[in-house]
């Protein structure tokens, strides 16, 4: 005897594959937020180094006595010497870079009197 329609079991099993569908969908998308939210606290603090950096430049446009200072940035080398249009220039490199993220590394070099 054939029935129309379905059977209970076989609603069970279409409303589960549903469920693990949206499951994996939900969990996928919590994972891109916490991706986009690391991303965008990253970028905020890469901006900051650099505001730093801008701030310094301007503070040492304005005053010519103003040396990096802070503590994202390092002496690396002090009373180098460069050859510029044929005269001898000294300078010092300061390295900007955060503690937490090796790879954003910002340099200035200071001309020294």
């Amino acid at each position: 005897m054939k029935r129309s329609g379905i059977s209970i079991i076989e609603l069970a099993i279409a409303v589960s594959i549903f469920l693990i569908g949206v499951l994996a969908l939900a969990a996928a998308l919590t994972f891109d937020l916490k991706a986009v939210t690391r991303s965008r606290e990253a970028i905020n603090t890469d901006q900051a180094l650099v505001n730093e950096i801008n701030l310094y430049v301007l503070e040492r446009v304005l005053s010519n006595d103003v040396s990096p200072s802070g503590p994202n940035v390092t002496l690396e080398s002090q009373g180098q010497e460069m050859l510029i249009n044929g005269k001898s220039v000294k300078f010092s490199l300061y390295k900007y870079q955060r503690q937490e993220r090796v790879s954003v590394i910002y340099n200035v070099i200071q001309r020294e009197e």
